[in-house]
């Protein structure tokens, strides 16, 4: 213990000495949490184009609905269907409202009419929103229009089952919940295995590697010295994250916290097993940055977090068994969202166990059979 800790205590120096590299690392829990967190974006409102061709009583009642919502923002009117088209071109509007000259006028004769709407697909989930939204307020209203009228056949002549409706954990549907959690386990990923990645080439091309050899320490001994100074600074790192999240996003831990932290650093010594095994397989810094970087970009596509790993095909999902990222996203989320217990999370957790241990005995074997 007595050399290990001579190690750890020579890296923090080490790191502490490179202000620029200090000034990176504290700076990645505001970056990754404050400004990336805010990229999922929940859908606040949509801009709305009326074309009224008749202006009735019942048009104008479905545009107050729409006035009186948060959600819709009406950015103007028009009689014909051309002029809406062009706006909708140039000015970026989300949905055109239409009611036909005869809306009314079948409205009362024949109980049925129809009410076009024209939504703007190229973000295609503000354009299903939008559509939900408008269909639930011209529901409404036609729902009212047949209580006024005492027409039944307005609301439907069956009678139909009504099926509530509500979402678990996140309720209010805020996508911050789900994505500043996320951007916490990348934080995590991306300066752990960076950190770790860079620390054993480095002694190698500064040219104490050969005065580290002559030395009476083991390999492991040297391991332990480079990794542990890194997995601290990564939960003091964690711990500034989920403390943003929390005073800035509101984001609630509905689960142990710590819980989170002791599965933060099991999943910590897997990225760093990682990391190390970039670090005693490359001859240079540069090879050590473009391993990394590789292998980030395979650990966020194939980790849950641009595409859901159910979506993917039967490759992608055997390639998501052996991501690290994959377990801590899948295992932070049920714990911070839905309040899980160990029990619940121990499979993954055992899995991560076995790979770390694999990792570090191969990270172990290259390094003594190379130095």
């Amino acid at each position: 213990m007595r050399i290990i800790r001579f190690i750890i205590v020579k890296e923090f120096i080490q790191i502490f000495r490179n202000p620029l590299l200090v000034l990176i690392i504290l700076s990645q829990p505001f970056i990754q949490v404050l400004l990336l967190g805010t990229a999922g974006g929940d859908i606040n409102y949509a801009s709305v184009y009326v074309v009224d061709e008749i202006l009735s009583s019942t048009s104008r009642e479905i545009i107050s609905k729409m006035k009186g919502s948060d959600f819709f923002d009406i950015r103007g009117a028009a009689l014909t269907m051309d002029e809406a088209y062009k706006v909708m071109e140039y000015k970026n509007i989300n949905l055109i409202v239409h009611f036909p000259p005869n809306f009314e006028k079948k409205l009362i004769k024949e109980h049925s009419s129809k009410v076009q709407l024209v939504t703007n697909a190229i973000d295609a989930i503000t354009a299903s929103l939008t559509y939900a939204y408008s269909s639930e307020i011209i529901g409404a209203v036609n729902k009212d229009v047949a209580i006024k009228w005492n027409k039944k056949s307005l609301s439907n002549k069956a009678a139909t089952v009504s099926i509530p409706y509500s979402y678990w954990y996140n309720r209010a549907l805020i996508s911050q919940y789900i994505m500043v959690p996320a951007m916490c386990v990348a934080m995590v990923v991306m300066i752990t295995i960076l950190l770790s990645g860079m620390n054993i080439v480095k002694e190698k091309e500064i040219g104490t590697m050969e005065q580290l050899n002559v030395t009476p320490m083991r390999k492991t001994h040297f391991i332990m010295g480079k990794i542990i100074p890194v997995w601290i600074i990564n939960i003091v790192l964690l711990a500034i994250g989920l403390i943003l999240s929390s005073l800035v996003f509101h984001v609630p831990v509905v689960g142990s916290l710590w819980l989170v932290f002791f599965l933060s650093g099991v999943v910590m010594f897997l990225l760093l097993a990682v990391g190390v095994l970039i670090s005693v397989i490359s001859n240079t810094q540069q090879q050590a940055m473009f391993f990394t970087f590789f292998i980030i970009m395979i650990f966020v596509i194939f980790g849950d977090f641009i595409t859901p790993i159910d979506n993917m095909p039967s490759w992608g999902k055997a390639m998501a068994e052996l991501n690290p990222q994959a377990y801590y996203s899948r295992m932070i989320h049920l714990v911070i969202t839905k309040g899980s217990g160990i029990k619940d999370i121990l499979p993954d957790l055992l899995k991560v166990s076995g790979l770390t241990f694999a990792t570090l005995a191969v990270s172990l074997w290259i390094f003594n059979k190379k130095d």
